[in-house]
């Protein structure tokens, strides 16, 4: 059987499977269905209150289920297909479960830019959940050995896309009110999508309210320690570096996440790297400082997630 007909199939039948995009691997579920997206949080051991983004093939499907106004228009005709999400309201007749949404009247929503993903997007022609492949809180999977680790004995299927472009998950921003809020720092910065919509975009504390993916203080960790400080090296501790100028000595191995300070590399080889690291069970993963701005925040934001104990 043809392999986007295999998934789709493996969708409507209520099935979870993980699915490549740009960003992460993500394990897809129907997000109409609502055993289908039981099976999506038990796999991952997600709390329930934690709202899962819907995928689409192209922005006529995401109308059926969402309210865009002319900004959200702006957003995904600028970036999608892309590394984007929006929070919209939903419509009345909305196909987004409200398990899908964690019971709010808001629904997270994006088109991946990934070319057997849309295919089976287009195919299904309906809204697909699609979480990160990982148990909740651990290492997002940026490749299917990454998915494989983590949950390959509890899906049917996992498509194999190669590794991940960006390597970070969606930015977020939450157009559900009058005001533009940033919920989560992408590889797309809110500079770029101020630019779009030609109005200040606002950035959103965390005060417990978990709207959308990503908000959690404790999120993408190891499991071993991660630390934001190179000062000390520890015994049996790894090194990830940044630059090529006074990378300190003292680890057990180093892997150098951009010898030019690129930040777009950093954030590709970030995850990709800490996998790497904690299957040669370190104590601990030190990281050297990565600049805060541009993509430099979603890196520092995940990092910060991360070493949260």
């Amino acid at each position: 059987m043809d392999l986007v007909k295999k998934a789709v199939a493996l969708l409507k039948q209520g099935e979870a499977i993980v699915l490549p995009t740009e960003t992460v691997y993500g394990l897809a579920a129907d997000a109409s269905n609502e055993s289908a997206l039981k099976k999506v949080y038990q796999i991952k051991n997600r709390p329930s209150f934690n709202p899962l983004i819907s995928h689409y093939a192209d922005i006529e499907e995401i109308k059926k289920d969402v309210i865009l106004d002319s900004r959200a228009i702006k957003i995904f005709e600028h970036f999608s297909p892309g590394p984007i999400t929006v929070v919209l309201n939903k419509t009345t007749s909305s196909r987004i479960s409200d398990l899908a949404t964690a019971g709010l009247k808001t629904a997270a929503v994006r088109i991946p830019n990934k070319k057997i993903t849309l295919e089976i997007l287009r195919e299904f022609a309906g809204p697909i959940a699609a979480p990160s492949a990982n148990i909740s809180t651990k290492l997002s999977p940026t490749n299917k050995s990454h998915v494989e680790k983590s949950i390959g004995n509890q899906v049917k299927l996992i498509i194999d896309g190669g590794e991940a472009e960006h390597g970070l998950e969606s930015t977020i921003i939450d157009l559900s009110s009058t005001k533009a809020i940033l919920l989560r720092f992408g590889t797309i910065t809110s500079q770029e999508i101020e630019s779009v919509i030609k109005e200040e975009v606002f950035l959103k504390d965390y005060d417990g309210i978990i709207k959308a993916p990503g908000m959690m203080l404790k999120h993408y960790s190891p499991k071993c320690k991660l630390r934001l400080d190179t000062a000390n090296p520890q015994k049996n501790e790894a090194l990830l570096a940044f630059g090529e100028d006074q990378i300190p000595t003292g680890f057990a191995e180093t892997i150098n996440l951009s010898p030019k300070k690129d930040l777009a590399e950093v954030a590709k080889k970030l995850f990709k790297s800490i996998h790497e690291l904690e299957d040669k069970n370190y104590d601990s993963i030190a990281v050297m400082p990565i600049p805060n701005i541009g993509i430099g925040l979603a890196i520092n934001d995940r990092l910060k997630r991360a070493s949260n104990t």
